[in-house]
Formats: C-alpha cells, structure tokens, sequence
C-alpha cells in the first residue's frame, strides 16, 4: 500500500481529535490483519442507574417518576432514607432537595444524585442516577430490532434492560445477550411483516436468538462453541454439515472433551477464581480477556485444579478462555467485591 508510506492506525477518536485511543501493534506504522475486527466500549464512570425514557412530543424533555429511581434502590431489608438532589454538592451537604414526586429532566442527558442515608448506623451512600430522553423511533445501535421493542421489562425504563449484563442497556448494545453474534445477524426476522413478534428462536424456547446465549438448547452456550478461540461462533461447524455449532445442537459430541469438562468456580468471583478440568490437561492453557479483549492473565495450566489469583482485577464481566491443543472454548465470569 502505497497510501501515508504505508502506514495505518486502529483506534477510537473524539470528534473534535483531542482524544483518541490505538489498539496495541496497531498504532500510526506498517502492520496486516487478515479478517480482524474490533468492538470498542465504555469501561468506567457508568451511572448507579439509568432512567431511559421515550421522548413522547420531541422536545428532550420528559416527566420523571422519581419512585421509580427509589424503588431500585430500596430492596425493603434495612432502615434508609433517600433523598434526590440536581448536584453531587447538595447531594453530600444534604442541601437544595428535590421535593416533588415527578421531575422534569433540565438538559439531556442529565445526572441527578440519590442520597442513600442509613438511619440505624449513620452512614451516606451517594448513587448517581443519569436521566435521559430518546427518540424511540430511532435504531441506535443499528441492531434491526426496534427501539420500542428493547424495553423488555416493560416498565417504560430503556435504561434497565441489559441482557447480557454489560451496563449497556440493549437499546444501545449491538451484541444484546453478549454471545459474540451480532443482533442483527441474530435477529432474523422469520415474517418481514410483523418485525416485533417473529424473531428467529433456533432452539424454541420463547427466547429469541439475539436475547438467548444459549441459541441451539444444547449443553454449552454460543460462546462456549468457539471451537477456533477466534471469537467468531459462525465459523465453527465441527460436524462439516454448514450449520454453525452455536445453532446445530446434534454437534456438541464431536468437540473437545475436556473442554466440556472445562468449569470454573465461584462466579462471582471475589479473589480467587478457581479452574477445574476432568481429565489430563497436557496442553493446555487459560487466558482471561476484558470486555475489550484485552489479555491481563495467561496461564498454562498444570493440573486438574487451579486457583487463579484475581484479586488485583477491577469488578465487571471478563472472559475465560481455555485452549487445548488447537481447540478453544470461553465462558464468562463476573469479578465482584
């Protein structure tokens, strides 16, 4: 390529180019990738909780039912007062409430603030709480499944409903039940006329294949039919009968053995995470990646158990792949406080 002498980047870039963020070995330099993608995600600064509602006249306003934001936090156990307040100060100094049972967002989005104030041992909790409008007409993730369709609960809240538990609500999240296969690959209309009832459901137990890990009914979940490790399940087909394992349930007696008897243990997980195989694991090693993909922990794997050490890791979801020989499975994991 003769274009910039050669040299590419890949990466993530503010719109105005102030910030911007480059994959590792695919900074500004000469480098090839062959069938290569990559998904980029907010890590950190994530709300307490989201109140995502439809913007009924098109105005970014809406009326906010404030017991909405309270009921979430209050689980009935314990004796706690909760106040909300427009600022992190007034939240802190207990200043400036918020007094009315509805409110009315000043700006899209917004950040409101909970007070969470236990009467029995004195003590404050601060919970941030983002309010925002949005056009339900809009596709914002791109996914082919209707905006108005993505409140699964029902409960007029866009913000509450993730699926796959990536603090992404699914209105936003192109991957909903976080299998590696896209919604809209997943989401294959089975009647073009009635978009919001006929979604494909492969293994017909009323869960639709973009909300369902475990698309086929089979032993193991679409991510776990991985067989290559290339983080792709449409591409594995051990059986040779052009049905992608993650959808063929007759092939999960020809994958790896010990990578069915691959388990791991608590989940969560606080410091240590420990990794079990049934049988000889000559070959055999355990990588954990981020969300992103980042690798932060490989191992080969010396015996049957193994207590991985993952107290230095932030909380959220990771991914554990084990491979053997040529083979791979992942599972996901949650490390927790």
């Amino acid at each position: 390529m003769t274009w910039n002498n050669g040299n590419a980047a890949l990466g993530i870039q503010s719109i105005g180019g102030v910030y911007g963020y480059a994959l590792a070995d695919r900074n500004t330099g000469t480098w090839e990738a062959h069938n290569e993608a990559w998904r980029f995600r907010p890590t950190q600064d994530f709300p307490d909780f989201q109140y995502i509602v439809c913007d009924a006249n098109n105005d970014n306003t809406e009326t906010f039912d404030l017991s909405t934001i309270i009921n979430h936090f209050n689980t009935g156990s314990g004796n706690f007062t909760y106040t909300l307040f427009e600022s992190l100060t007034d939240a802190e100094n207990n200043v400036n409430a918020i007094i009315t049972s509805t409110y009315t967002n000043t700006s899209n989005t917004q950040t409101i603030f909970l007070r969470k104030y236990d009467n029995a041992n004195a003590t404050v909790e601060i919970k941030k709480i983002l309010l925002a409008v949005i056009d339900c007409n809009a596709d914002y993730d791109m996914d082919t499944v209707d905006t108005v369709t993505e409140d699964l609960n029902g409960n007029g809240n866009f913000g509450d409903d993730d699926t796959d538990g990536d603090q992404i609500p699914n209105f936003l999240d192109e991957d909903d039940d976080g299998d590696f296969v896209l919604t809209e690959i997943e989401a294959i209309f089975t009647n073009r006329t009635s978009r919001t009832t006929n979604y494909l459901d492969t293994d017909g137990d009323q869960i639709p294949n973009y909300l369902d890990n475990n698309d086929d009914g089979d032993a193991l979940l679409t991510l776990e039919e991985d067989v290559n490790g290339n983080y792709n399940p449409q591409d594995d087909d051990t059986d040779g009968d052009n049905i992608p394992d993650y959808l063929d349930n007759e092939a999960l007696s020809t994958t790896n053995n010990l990578l069915q008897q691959f388990v791991f243990y608590p989940n969560p997980a606080k410091d240590i995470l420990i990794v079990e195989f049934g049988k000889n694991t000559s070959n055999t090693s355990m990588e954990i990646f981020t969300l992103q993909g980042k690798k932060i922990i490989h191992k080969k794997i010396e015996s049957n158990i193994q207590n991985i050490d993952i107290s230095n890791l932030s909380n959220g979801i990771y991914f554990i792949k084990a491979t053997n020989n040529n083979e791979s499975i992942i599972k996901k994991f949650v490390k927790d406080k």
